[in-house]
């Protein structure tokens, strides 16, 4: 740390660490779910019938194998080439948010089949991951809205028309 001499000038201090690091983190969060969600649609692109098995799901027509290629392996590739996206042209804002509704949707139809089917033991281990993903999507979306706001001390209440902008 440097203290200044009575009359001497000294260098403007920068940005917070927080908002310097926001831009990195919410990079960080974007590059995980798209990896992710490519990880996944593969899975079920290149190996429907083992990928399905794996959920107690058995595979026994050809239509059923292509089907599952397009709905659970094609729906997680385009949301990971649209993350992709997002992460190349520096639209973080608008990533983060995507990935925050698909995977509170993808949570919340998890958390119904649990209370309507008793899988909470099977499906535990997919919550605790996707409730993760969701908190740190959640949370880099909040620091990204605070950093681009006109006054930070306002906390994470965005001014309506920054949401209307290009990231």
């Amino acid at each position: 740390m440097r203290i200044a001499v009575a009359g001497e000038a000294t260098a403007p201090a920068g940005p917070p660490l927080a908002v310097r690091a926001t831009p990195w983190f919410s990079r960080l969060v974007l590059g995980a779910a798209t990896v992710l969600f490519l990880a996944i649609g593969l899975k079920y692109v290149l190996d429907p019938a083992g990928a399905a098995a794996q959920s107690g799901i058995m595979l026994s027509d050809p239509l059923g194998f292509t089907d599952t290629r397009a709905g659970f392996g094609g729906f997680p590739m385009a949301i990971a080439a649209g993350l992709a996206f997002c992460l190349a042209t520096g639209r973080r804002l608008t990533g983060l948010t995507s990935i925050a509704i698909v995977i509170a949707t993808v949570l919340a139809a998890r958390l119904l089949g649990v209370a309507l089917d008793g899988t909470l033991a099977r499906s535990a281990r997919l919550i605790a991951p996707e409730a993760v993903l969701l908190g740190l999507s959640l949370t880099a979306t909040a620091l990204e809205l605070r950093r681009r706001s006109p006054h930070p001390s306002l906390g994470l209440i965005p001014q309506l028309h920054s949401l209307a902008q290009p990231d």
